[in-house]
């Protein structure tokens, strides 16, 4: 086995063309040092089938793409969107839910308070 020492002296022997093979070679080794990389090089290939109750309509997009049909569908969302498709886009702002906006002088007071800081704990 080899000492650092020696290490550190074939680098210092090496010429300068080489650092560049050997600082990846020597990277590469670094890295496998960590056990979360050595377990994830070691893990199997995903061969599960796509479909689109397993990867949520990635299998549909694809399909999509091949034919051409992936930007369409992008831009025609977005006009829709807009409110300049063919059917109007009915909005709601749900007021008669929630209510409207009132100025809430105590509660202004509340979050004023929360956004001052405690001057005590800064020192």
């Amino acid at each position: 086995m080899a000492s650092r020492e020696a290490l550190h002296r074939l680098i210092e022997e090496l010429p300068e063309r080489d650092m560049p093979a050997v600082t990846r070679f020597l990277q590469g080794l670094h890295a496998t040092t960590d056990p979360l990389l050595t377990a994830l090089d070691a893990a199997p290939l995903d061969d599960e089938p796509d479909d689109d109750d397993f990867d949520g309509g990635l299998t549909e997009a694809r399909v999509d793409a091949e034919a051409g049909r992936g930007i369409t569908i992008a831009i025609e969302a977005l006009i829709q969107g807009a409110g300049l498709g063919k059917t109007p886009l009915r909005q709601r702002d749900l007021s008669d839910i929630a209510g409207t906006w009132q100025e809430d002088p105590e509660f202004d007071q509340a979050i004023a308070d929360q956004d001052r800081m405690d001057e005590q704990r800064q020192s």
